[in-house]
């Protein structure tokens, strides 16, 4: 019976991922243009209390399959300038790092 009702609730946890529209967070819903492209709120998340992240994509793009993405990051908070630059650079050495060679 937990088998089932397991299988059951994962099928029906993708389906409410796949409807669910972004949450816009930050206030920037968009669209957005740059370039003569429109750029729609495709993807938000909040990874930590005072950090938000939103992904724009064109209309005939998606998550799997693009080749253009504009992307917001936000901190909120006392943070220096200084300090979030180097976070954000640390975390870019470690995406390169691991991101495997095509």
């Amino acid at each position: 019976m937990k088998k089932y009702l397991l299988i059951f609730l994962t099928i029906l946890m993708s389906f409410t991922k796949f409807n669910q529209e972004p949450v816009d967070r930050i206030g920037v819903k968009g669209p957005l243009i740059l370039n003569n492209t429109t750029f729609n709120l495709s993807w938000t998340s909040k990874p930590s209390d005072n950090y938000y992240i939103q992904e724009y994509l064109p209309q005939a793009e998606t998550a799997d399959h693009f080749n253009q993405m504009m992307s917001i990051f936000l901190l909120v908070g006392d943070t220096k300038l200084k300090n979030a630059v180097q976070q954000k650079t640390k975390e870019l050495d470690t995406r390169k790092k691991n991101r495997c060679n095509v």
